[in-house]
């Protein structure tokens, strides 16, 4: 579901906000998700603890605790994109203007200049270092979310509580950020 989400909202704080109040409502959106992924650690641990080992019977299926965590992630997506889909539109973007509908040929002159121009810019290759860099972290914290339930399961307890380790992030961000950007 974030995969969907948060490109999706991240284009409509830009979209829904004006140039006045855009920095709160980014501010905004980013703390909620990071309440939202706090959240999410204790309500893993709390489905792993009280559903019982063979799961549960929803619907007529059988449910593992992970089922259940995907099916609330699952529902959680389904009612965000129907949340989506009844916002209203704010600009005249979505009509098409004829006086802008030029002939492939020009568009694709236009679409090349602004490549070109991308490639040029300083910028644009800072932010492609800068990905590159980060995909090392990016990939371990994945290996993390992958290998850690199951090493804390094996090394530690049955019982771990591996979702309070993932809620760590989020509570260090939610505290630290307002400290430090004030």
């Amino acid at each position: 579901g974030m995969s969907m989400g948060i490109p999706v909202m991240t284009i409509a704080v830009k979209r829904y906000t004006t140039s006045d109040n855009r920095t709160f409502a980014f501010g905004l959106y980013y703390t909620v998700m990071n309440v939202a992924a706090l959240a999410s650690g204790p309500i893993t641990d709390l489905c792993n603890r009280f559903l019982p080992e063979s799961g549960m019977n929803i619907f007529g299926t059988d449910f593992s605790s992970f089922r259940v965590i995907f099916l609330l992630g699952a529902i959680c997506t389904f009612s965000q994109a129907l949340l989506a889909y009844f916002l209203s539109e704010t600009n005249n973007d979505s009509e098409i203007n004829s006086a802008e509908m030029d002939s492939n040929d020009s568009k694709t002159k236009t679409q090349l200049k602004a490549i070109a121009h991308t490639c040029q810019d300083q910028r644009f290759w800072k932010l492609v270092v800068l990905s590159a860099i980060m995909t090392g972290p990016r990939l371990i914290f994945r290996h993390l979310d992958a290998t850690l339930p199951k090493w804390m399961k094996r090394e530690i307890s049955p019982d771990a509580l591996y979702g309070m380790v993932y809620s760590i992030n989020p509570a260090c961000i939610i505290i630290l950020v307002p400290m430090y950007s004030a």
